[in-house]
């Protein structure tokens, strides 16, 4: 908005005096002060509006804020934990107690490949006749 200085402001009423005279200029005044208040008000209704709807806009877009944590995991479940390759799930006729490979030699059920007198022999039979 242009600014008016008090030279501008004096013409201007001197004009107006001028162009409506002495009686009618009062009235005007009054009608144009009714105005300005009014514009000013609808305008300030309208800014606090925009700011309402826009405030709600960015209340919804809060789960937004948040970073979701990336997927980890494997797409068999039994991945190592650092980043290893993830095991294939069993066929039927595998079965979880079976060597990898077949010199592969220990308890299966440690999985430390120790042997002794209680752990079961992988070439078969019972503990007591592996040991002979």
């Amino acid at each position: 908005m242009p600014q008016l200085g008090p030279l501008e402001i004096i013409a201007v009423a001197v004009i107006a005096l001028i162009v409506f005279g002495p009686q009618r200029l009062p009235e005007i005044a009054r009608t144009m002060g009714r105005m300005i208040s009014e514009f000013k008000r609808q305008a300030n209704e309208l800014t606090s509006e925009f700011k309402t709807g826009l405030d709600l806009d960015l209340d919804d877009d809060d789960d937004d804020d948040e970073i979701p944590e990336p997927v980890t995991g494997s797409l068999y479940g039994n991945a190592d934990d650092d980043g290893g390759d993830p095991e294939p799930p069993l066929t039927a006729g595998a079965s979880e107690s079976a060597p990898d490979s077949p010199g592969e030699t220990g308890n299966p059920s440690t999985g430390n490949g120790a042997t002794g007198p209680g752990a079961p022999s992988v070439s078969g039979g019972t503990p007591d006749t592996a040991e002979t």
